[in-house]
């Protein structure tokens, strides 16, 4: 363990109920794993295997319990849901990382809730000619769309590609291969008694999947707002396990009071980063009239904002 897998796991668990069970069991879990390695290797990645749920089901469960739309759908004891959350976080990775720009800054914060943040260097993206960086209300509250498409974007390019990585026809098929894994690790078959070698490194990575889990929980956890990528992650993560929200969902309904931003990501490979407030306020006037204010704003290099006011 690092200093950083090590404080994620202390701000995690600081959640009480079964969130913080399942990060504390998940932590366990790689612990044992890597004591079991030059033991007994089948135990041991079944270990690894194991906690990598664990957290997986924990994430699921922050969803569920900040209400995102579609969160109910989730069902954190089934395998192939569980086992379909990595292979979907790569796929948003693998197109994070295919960006020529440097990564987010990310910090930690051990307050009461725990949270995150992240800062995006503007300059790097080319919106802006001086050092200069945005930092959402919370974390994971931007969306993302691709090539000027104004509608978001589902990874599904990525999706294929981690699928076809792996031998299989669709994601659907390597999430199914995937979940049925650990039971290769425990039962005798047709051609003998399991048996499994790999290197240690892989222990490293189920870390590091545990470790992203959990920082993905402490993000949701964090504020009772819906953020607008998260609630984009989980439509399309539904789609691929078959549990469609149905018409989709209107994110213009789901935005959260506060600062905002969009990063889209332009035909020409450029990128527009928009960020602004978006709020509303009602105000009790004399004789007991009451107005509503929406207010608007999208702020680039200068800042616009639009007041509608109704009775």
């Amino acid at each position: 363990m690092e200093r950083r897998h090590l404080l994620a796991e202390e701000a995690i668990s600081k959640h009480n109920g079964r969130i913080g069970h399942s990060f504390r069991s998940a932590f366990r879990h790689i612990r044992l794993a890597w004591k079991l390695y030059l033991l007994d290797k089948e135990m041991s990645l079944f270990r690894a295997i194991t906690g990598e749920e664990e957290a997986a089901s924990g994430l699921m469960l922050a969803l569920i319990r900040q209400r995102y739309p579609g969160a109910n759908r989730l069902n954190p004891r089934n395998h192939v849901h569980k086992a379909a959350v990595s292979p979907y976080l790569d796929a948003v990775s693998d197109l994070m990382a295919s960006v020529p720009v440097p990564a987010p800054r990310l910090s930690l914060s051990m307050g009461s809730p725990p949270s995150i943040s992240i800062s995006i260097d503007l300059q790097a993206l080319g919106v802006s000619d001086e050092p200069n960086s945005v930092t959402p209300d919370n974390p994971f509250n931007f969306i993302l769309r691709k090539n000027g498409d104004e509608n978001v974007y589902f990874f599904e390019k990525e999706l294929h590609a981690i699928a076809k990585s792996r031998g299989a026809e669709d994601i659907k098929s390597a999430i199914r291969e995937r979940a049925n894994v650990r039971n290769r690790l425990l039962y005798a078959s047709d051609s003998g008694i399991p048996s499994v070698e790999f290197k240690i490194e892989a222990l490293l990575r189920y870390r590091d999947r545990i470790y992203r889990l959990s920082l993905l929980a402490i993000g949701i956890l964090q504020t009772k707002k819906l953020q607008l990528f998260a609630t984009q992650s989980l439509e399309s993560f539904l789609a691929i396990l078959d549990q469609n929200v149905g018409s989709g969902i209107d994110y213009s309904g789901v935005s959260p009071d506060g600062r905002f931003m969009s990063l889209i990501q332009r035909s020409d490979g450029s990128y527009l980063v928009r960020t602004g407030y978006k709020g509303q306020v009602t105000i009790h006037a004399r004789f007991d009239k009451v107005w509503q204010f929406n207010v608007q704003s999208r702020i680039m290099r200068s800042v616009a904002v639009d007041i509608e006011l109704s009775s």
